[in-house]
């Protein structure tokens, strides 16, 4: 019994030890690692800023929007006292969690630098992460905002990105994330001032866009014309890198000069985020229809309003001043029920033109500090006692009396819109789509696909009435990132080629084998054009053969890979006759080098046999 209690004993003490000695530890490494984040980050704002020697942090409260900025911070770089550009963080929500970004904006609104990642990167090893790879980063280099993700195929444009093959979600992230700093720092730059407001009168509403309310608020001229367009609230949760760039100035400034009511064929839509732009254009309609006018408030002057009334020509006359705390007026309104002076003379006190002269006079204020109002200086000497009693008496006014008495601000304010309506209706599916089903988690999971002559998907909706797949898991392959991410690609697909629904791997892989169903069901055209020159060189099992046509350049613009006699080995080398594969050689000018591309893992003849097959083709290209 003695010795199990000295066990029992010892144990304890061990425990408590160990308890101690984790917690002094974490105690002594925390300051270590808070310190080595910091330092992360200052690494980072050089990297993506070189041109500064050192950083300033912006204020908060001088930021756009305050404290309701979507930024996380932003620096001022400065060489020699001048400023040299801005960076900024800010965190997105990727594929697998939080991506942190940190990028660098020159003066012109060029893209100098781009940091990825942040202590939470959880993105998909191999796809998602690839976005940390200092190729991914540098596409934004020398760029300016907006960018978009780069059509399939296309070529590279001043305002383009390639995203990650497989990995849609992740580069849409990150590209929202660098247009949102750009954006930021353009508008801490170029603030709107009053007089730059929008002529007419603002109107608002709200409509349900892909994950959310979507609420605008427009303003239009007399004429029924748009003077200008503001989109989203504090309820806007739209996706990143695609809802998201309905509120970015590229896509509401088409709106601009546009005849009420709008459609979509009078705007350029945002690719990919179709039921976000649909939502735009029925929420402004909306608005105008039901002249659902923004309601404007009172400014808020910095300093104590006080009150007072003297005599006038025809009656008393009282002002409401408002005085900041070192004594100078930041605010001014004359009149009230009683006011009585003369029209055309005495009233002129009221007008802005008059009261503004006041504001930043220090108290006690003389009549040669202004200008009198021709013909009324009665009413003029009047307003001026006023003020000077007002301040000596420190009368001051009560809250309802002073707000009542202050000019309407010409800033509107974002007042609650209308509920809004139900969710757009899904997309149409053309007449020309395949429809397949296969059984989900919880039932049947149908796909309505459209490929195009060469087998490529132009056209994906999931789902239809049967749908019954579990919400916050399965119902996911419904979002329209989901789908896009399908869209040029050429089955058969794999569940590896893809950014899967976490949790949802049943649900994912019935939407998969009803695609790669579907598409068993088109007759795709094989042909090889007759200008195509075919080579064959030796692979790991035999000769890999390829048909490539280049154009008047050289460069690339269709690659077949493999014939009959082709018999690389199954999951490594027969990789080389996958779309994927061979679509990254399309718009490359020869001679290759197995460095310029994503070779196959584990089959590096086969894949060298493919480059060396294309080379010996370019040889001949134009002989």
């Amino acid at each position: 019994m003695k010795k199990r209690l000295a066990a029992w004993l010892v144990l304890g003490i061990i425990t408590v030890v160990a308890g101690l000695s984790l917690a002094i530890t974490n105690e002594v490494t925390r300051d270590v690692i808070k310190k080595q984040a910091e330092q992360a980050e200052v690494d980072a704002r050089i990297a993506v800023l070189s041109e500064a020697g050192d950083f300033l942090e912006v204020p908060r409260e001088q930021l756009p929007g305050g404290d309701k900025s979507p930024l996380d911070g932003l620096f001022a770089g400065t060489t020699d006292g001048e400023t040299v550009g801005h960076v900024g963080k800010v965190v997105v929500t990727g594929y697998g969690g939080p991506i942190e970004i940190i990028a660098g904006v020159l003066p012109d609104g060029t893209i100098s630098g781009v940091n990825i990642g942040g202590a939470d990167f959880a993105e998909t090893p191999g796809l998602g992460a690839k976005a940390r790879d200092v190729a991914f980063a540098e596409q934004f280099v020398g760029k300016k905002a907006p960018l978009k993700i780069a059509a399939s195929g296309a070529e590279d444009a001043d305002n383009t990105i390639d995203a990650i093959a497989a990995a849609t979600i992740t580069s849409r992230a990150v590209l929202a994330g660098v247009n949102r700093i750009a954006s930021e720092v353009d508008a801490y730059l170029n603030p709107e001032t009053p007089g730059g407001l929008a002529e007419g009168t603002t109107y608002t509403a709200s409509q349900q866009g892909f994950k959310g309310p979507i609420t605008v608020f427009v303003t239009v001229k007399d004429d029924g014309t748009i003077s200008a367009l503001t989109v989203g609230d504090d309820a806007f949760s739209e996706t990143d890198g695609l809802g998201t760039l309905v509120r970015e100035k590229e896509f509401t400034q088409q709106f601009v000069g546009k005849s009420l009511p709008v459609e979509l064929d009078d705007i350029e839509a945002v690719a990919g985020a179709t039921v976000s732009t649909k939502a735009v254009l029925a929420a402004i309609n909306q608005a105008y229809e039901d002249k659902n006018i923004v309601v404007l408030e009172a400014p808020k002057p910095e300093g104590t309003t006080y009150t007072a009334s003297q005599q006038g020509f025809k009656g008393p006359v009282t002002v409401f001043v408002t005085v900041k705390d070192d004594g100078t007026i930041s605010a001014l309104t004359v009149g009230d029920d009683e006011f009585n002076e003369t029209d055309g003379l005495g009233t002129l006190v009221q007008e802005k033109e008059f009261t503004q002269q006041f504001v930043g006079k220090s108290l006690p204020v003389e009549l040669g500090d202004i200008e009198a109002v021709a013909g009324a200086t009665v009413s003029t000497k009047a307003v001026l006692a006023a003020i000077n009693q007002a301040y000596e008496e420190r009368n001051v006014a009560e809250a309802t009396e002073a707000e009542d008495s202050i000019e309407p601000s010409e800033q509107p304010v974002l007042t609650e819109a209308p509920a809004a309506s139900d969710a757009p209706d899904a997309p149409e599916v053309p007449t020309d789509a395949i429809i397949e089903a296969f059984e989900g988690f919880k039932g049947p999971v149908a796909v309505a696909v459209v490929f195009d002559e060469k087998g490529a998907i132009t056209f994906l909706k999931i789902g239809d009435d049967r749908f019954a797949e579990t919400p916050g898991l399965g119902d996911k392959v419904l979002a329209e990132e989901f789908a896009q991410q399908f869209i040029g690609k050429v089955p058969p697909i794999d569940i590896k080629d893809i950014d899967t629904i976490a949790g949802a791997t049943m649900t994912t892989k019935a939407v998969i084998d009803g695609i790669n169903e579907a598409y068993s069901k088109v007759s795709v055209s094989d042909e090889i054009p007759e200008d195509a020159i075919i080579e064959a060189f030796d692979g790991y099992a035999g000769p890999v053969a390829v048909a490539v046509v280049f154009d008047e350049k050289g460069a690339i613009t269709f690659l077949k890979i493999g014939d009959d006699r082709f018999a690389e080995t199954p999951s490594l080398g027969d990789k080389v006759l996958e779309e994927e594969f061979a679509q990254q050689f399309i718009g490359k000018v020869p001679p290759i080098d197995i460095k310029d591309i994503d070779a196959v893992a584990g089959a590096t003849m086969s894949t060298q046999a493919v480059i060396d097959g294309i080379n010996e083709a370019y040889t001949k290209h134009g002989k």
